[in-house]
């Protein structure tokens, strides 16, 4: 069995992929900030391990990992983007909170990293589409 850790589960794509790995039998660990909202894990609630995490603090991050010990880390981790949050605050959670989580790989070297980004890359509207050259018109998006 593998040993997923989701770090940023209580967003759309987060509690998706949450329940997703559930279904398929894998041991999940997730984070999540002591304030964020559950109601999108009501239905999985017990069925994980939850760890609690700020990413913007190196320490945190490392006593997760050391923690965990995880096969694959899940970035996904992010801010509000609809209202948006300030620039600052975009930059702490998706510059220095990445910059933590891959710090923390160095003594992990046989884990595997995926992190995904935002349709705030490509700019702003509908029907974006990830073959078109990065155009961010935000802190967000870049």
């Amino acid at each position: 069995m593998t040993r997923f850790l989701v770090i940023g589960v209580t967003g759309t794509i987060g509690s998706n992929l949450l329940r997703r790995l559930l279904r398929d039998g894998e041991e999940v660990f997730v984070t999540r900030r002591d304030r964020s909202n559950l109601n999108r894990l009501a239905a999985v609630n017990g069925c994980f391990q939850t760890v609690s995490c700020e990413v913007t603090e190196a320490g945190s991050v490392s006593r997760v990992f050391e923690e965990v010990n995880p096969d694959v880390v899940f970035y996904l981790a992010s801010t509000r983007f609809n209202p948006p949050s300030k620039p600052s605050i975009d930059m702490a959670v998706n510059v220095i909170g990445m910059t933590n989580v891959l710090e923390a790989l160095r003594a992990f070297p046989e884990t595997k990293m995926i992190f995904t980004g935002s349709a705030a890359a490509y700019g702003s509207g509908s029907m974006l589409r990830e073959d078109w050259k990065l155009s961010p018109n935000t802190v967000f998006g870049a």
